[in-house]
């Protein structure tokens, strides 16, 4: 004990340093995976384009300028600019989104079901019924499942082709177009 300033000299226990140590190796490790779990750049959807004269043409919306529709095609890797008053129709080819589904289904439907489940259970179950922790698993399973489906069903419905038809060669139409399909290019603005 210092007599000065009545203050006690504390020493540092060794090796206690070591969770500082782990806590700089954790933070070491997530900077060096930092760069890995940043967003993906956005892409535009997959469009099949179908010409007035009968050509077709297949490949990523860049963008929509004004009434012009600027793609990538898929298999040349070009880009190809082409008017919407000379085209016929357009079709948007959006991916699944069943698994999405299914998986936001259960992810909902099986807690509910658990709490449904343990709600309803009784201490002393008799014939045909069930304890708070088997009703519990039974609702998390039952509900979850039926939710999983229903969650399916939307997600594939959400994932279903968009037709756009580009039929009168109008303003208003090609402008109407114009302003559906910018929803699917990768350049929104």
């Amino acid at each position: 004990m210092d007599r000065e300033k009545g203050v006690k000299k504390m020493k540092r226990p060794s090796g206690g340093n070591k969770g500082t140590k782990k806590a700089l190796a954790v933070f070491l490790a997530l900077a060096a995976l930092a760069p890995g779990l940043a967003a993906k750049e956005r892409r535009g959807n997959d469009i099949l384009v179908t010409m007035k004269d009968g050509k077709a043409f297949s490949g990523e919306l860049l963008a929509v300028k004004g009434t012009d529709l600027v793609i990538l095609d898929g298999t040349t890797a070009a880009g190809i600019t082409a008017s919407l008053a000379d085209v016929k129709t357009v079709k948007v080819i959006k991916t699944s989104k069943f698994w999405k589904g299914v998986g936001w289904g259960f992810i909902i439907g099986a807690p509910v079901g658990a709490l449904i489940g343990a709600a309803s259970g009784k201490k002393d179950p008799g014939w045909f019924e069930f304890t708070p922790a088997q009703g519990a698993i039974l609702g998390a399973v039952s509900l979850g499942s039926l939710s999983a489906l229903v969650g399916g069903i939307a997600g594939a419905g959400a994932g279903t082709d968009a037709n756009i038809s580009v039929s009168s060669a109008s303003a208003t139409d090609l402008a109407t177009a114009a302003a559906e399909l910018r929803r699917y290019a990768r350049d929104r603005g």
